[in-house]
């Protein structure tokens, strides 16, 4: 099975673009206006195979604006669909979904706004 490597990127993004790249990869910003979330809890499903990934959690240096990285097989090409969901503790604050496309050897760049819950 193909694995999914997140990592937690310290420097926002700018706007939705693509760049060139032997990774086949998603940075994602993450955005909220909820002020009680201390971790983000990350899933999702490549959606030309179906295969899903996550769940990921995030715990320190988090904050509104902040980016997660999302790593996939050149193969997943296609539509992904993300879910974060914002957390105190174990109770989740604010979350979304949305689909995002993946390109093979391309590094996309997006990002999600979690709605209060």
């Amino acid at each position: 099975m193909r694995a999914v490597l997140l990592a937690l990127f310290l420097c926002a993004c700018g706007g939705p673009s693509t760049q060139p790249s032997n990774e086949t990869a998603l940075v994602l910003q993450v955005n909220y206006t909820v002020s009680e979330i201390d971790n983000w809890h990350i899933t999702g499903v490549v959606l030309p195979g179906g295969r899903a990934f996550g769940p990921y959690d995030a715990h320190s240096n988090i904050s509104s604006g902040e980016t997660i990285g999302l790593v996939f097989d050149a193969s997943d090409a296609g539509t992904a669909m993300v879910c974060v969901e914002g957390r105190d503790g174990s109770t989740a604050r604010a979350s979304a979904c949305d689909m995002f496309e993946i390109r093979a050897n391309e590094v996309s760049q997006g990002s999600i706004t979690l709605q209060h819950i």
